[in-house]
């Protein structure tokens, strides 16, 4: 490990807005694969995201429908949204009924690009700051962000890695899950301590999420973690091999969060991947990275200055 990581992870503590993650947390973060950060936004701040992401949700219900019936029938989004089949939230509900009798919930991506709200708090210095500190990387890459809406009623959602939905080749990825509405007991994401550092399950098995997880060693009931209550302002953060999952929404009131992934900033796009029947990957990320991803080279090096991915600078002195 270079000697600049070691100071990150040894004392960089992060920086704006005095907000400090102590050594053992970043240690706890490191052997569990996740963390509950308490206390980083303003409420005021939470209340401006969330009313910008009810806008969002109003004006752009139909193409989040669409990324729904893309991921489930594992065609390419720009099929769906081109085809008269999609043109519609009923024909696209219609169309995924058998397959899918209750989604477990709805997925807006990068938020960032059309409100300054959200922009300011994926830009930084905060998150990106916080990311440096707990993937131990001087550079950090925005991945994307993502607002997941569970409407009342809506189902679990079935353990999964990130990583796997996403093009790259690294083990250094980290998504803030932000909750914009208060999350009870029990109503959180859910975290298996130390898979991320599991690397027979992905090898072996393609799709974990149809394995019984309890009848593996280190995956019982004592391993699986639950940070909620979360209150307004707080956050959890994961790695982007870490299992996790949610249960249904039986709140009443719909359940907000906004989701903030990022990589580390040499991260590649893994070889192979834009050979879509033999890459091991998920698609279900495809609407996020679908308009840069034929410009970018597998293998190589992505340009620092990429618009639609770019490395967040930020002053770890200050």
């Amino acid at each position: 490990m270079r000697f600049s990581s070691i100071l990150l992870v040894l004392y960089c503590f992060t920086l704006s807005r005095g907000y400090k993650i102590p050594i053992e947390k970043l240690l706890f973060y490191s052997r569990k694969g996740s963390i509950k950060l308490n206390n980083v936004l303003p409420p005021s701040q939470i209340k401006d995201l969330k009313s910008t992401c009810r806008r969002h949700i109003k004006e752009n219900e139909l193409i989040t429908w669409q990324q729904k019936v893309s991921a489930i029938k594992n065609v390419p989004l720009s099929e769906i949204s081109s085809n008269p089949k999609y043109s519609t939230i009923s024909r696209c509900k219609s169309s995924i009924s058998s397959l899918v009798p209750s989604i477990p919930f709805l997925q807006y991506f990068n938020l960032h690009k059309l409100h300054p709200s959200i922009k300011s708090l994926t830009h930084g210095p905060l998150l990106p700051s916080l990311a440096s500190s707990l993937m131990s990387t001087s550079k950090v890459r925005l991945y994307q962000d993502s607002l997941f809406y569970k409407r009342p009623t809506d189902a679990e959602t079935l353990w999964h890695s990130d990583l796997k939905m996403t093009p790259f080749d690294t083990n250094k990825l980290i998504t803030f899950w932000i909750p914009l509405t208060r999350i009870p007991a029990s109503q959180g994401l859910q975290f298996v301590d130390e898979s991320h550092l599991d690397f027979a399950l992905p090898f072996w098995h393609s799709d974990v999420s149809s394995i019984d997880l309890s009848t593996r060693s280190g995956y019982g009931t004592d391993n699986i973690r639950d940070y909620s209550p979360i209150n307004l302002g707080s956050m959890t953060a994961h790695n982007g091999w870490t299992l996790h999952s949610a249960p249904p929404n039986f709140t009443g009131e719909d359940r907000l969060a906004l989701a903030v992934s990022y990589v580390d900033g040499d991260a590649v796009v893994r070889e192979g991947f834009k050979n879509r029947r033999k890459d091991k990957g998920d698609r279900e990320d495809e609407q996020s990275y679908e308009k840069w991803i034929g410009g970018v080279k597998e293998g190589k090096f992505i340009s620092a200055k990429h618009e639609d991915i770019p490395i967040i600078k930020f002053d770890i002195n200050n």
